[in-house]
């Protein structure tokens, strides 16, 4: 399997021939050069591939890039071990295989940064054991159960979503290659669909499974709604969700009226 260092942005394009601008979101940066990196950004947002599994060099690129990203995932490696990139290779390959006409795996150009999104329930994976339950043959027998309580967690928390807010999008997995962290490439890749999903008034769901990750997707708008352990020694998943723009002003502007309003009666209670 090629590094996705080894992949000219020529090559990726040329391998992704059904690929088109996936957005135009500038994500905002600080500091002396922050005029450059926005222009950088901009470039980038410009030409962010759209790619599947039919686009094979590219999803082999984006493959590479994810397993390096989730090497060190303190949930991959509380149940994999010295498993882990075998663990996390046959989880992803997975997915792309069972999501064949994905509309919304994105990609920097040179496979550095890559966000792994699905409009739920109509991207569903076409075969749910292809897509993550293979790879249960790398986890320790102990941790059967509590992978598979894991699993059956995040589909009735997804199945609750759907019910009460109907089609959303769900972030599967995103990652950025050691060698490209600190530029804000996986970010670019959130607000890419974060956006759209304001546009189109959808929620957008996904699981973090570290402090550090969790604090990333807050500050695009997520909130944890609930903190799930598999198991007593298990580290901690951090549930997910983001309203759409126009559902959170809306709540933000209810919560003010109401703070104003407890704020007023109280006053004219004293």
């Amino acid at each position: 399997l090629a590094r996705p260092g080894q992949l000219s942005p020529t090559m990726v394009c040329e391998a992704a021939s059904a690929v088109q601008p996936a957005c135009s979101v500038l994500v905002t940066t600080t500091g002396a050069t922050k005029q450059q990196q926005q222009q950088q950004q901009q470039e980038l947002s410009s030409s962010i591939l759209h790619f599947n599994w039919d686009q094979r060099q590219a999803a082999r690129a984006a493959l590479s890039t994810l397993v390096q990203a989730l090497a060190d995932d303190p949930v991959n490696d509380y149940f994999s071990g010295s498993q882990r990139v075998r663990f996390v290779k046959d989880e992803v390959k997975g997915y792309l295989k069972a999501l064949p006409r994905a509309a919304h795996f994105l990609a920097t150009p040179d496979c550095q940064a890559v966000a792994l999104w699905q409009l739920m329930p109509h991207e569903t994976p076409r075969n749910e054991l292809w897509a993550g339950w293979a790879r249960i043959l790398r986890v320790p027998p102990r941790l059967w159960r509590q992978l598979l309580r894991l699993e059956l967690h995040y589909e009735k928390a997804h199945a609750q979503v759907a019910a009460e807010c109907g089609a959303y999008y769900y972030l599967s997995f995103i990652g950025t290659a050691p060698q490209a962290r600190g530029q804000g490439q996986g970010s670019l890749l959130l607000a890419c669909v974060t956006a759209r999903a304001d546009a189109e008034g959808r929620w957008c769901l996904l699981e973090a499974t570290s402090e550090r990750s969790q604090a990333l997707y807050a500050r695009h708008g997520f909130v944890t709604y609930e903190v799930y352990r598999a198991g007593k020694a298990a580290p901690p998943v951090f549930l997910m969700k983001r309203p759409p723009a126009a559902a959170a002003a809306a709540a933000a502007a209810a919560a003010a009226v109401t703070a104003t309003g407890s704020l007023g009666g109280g006053a004219a209670g004293t």
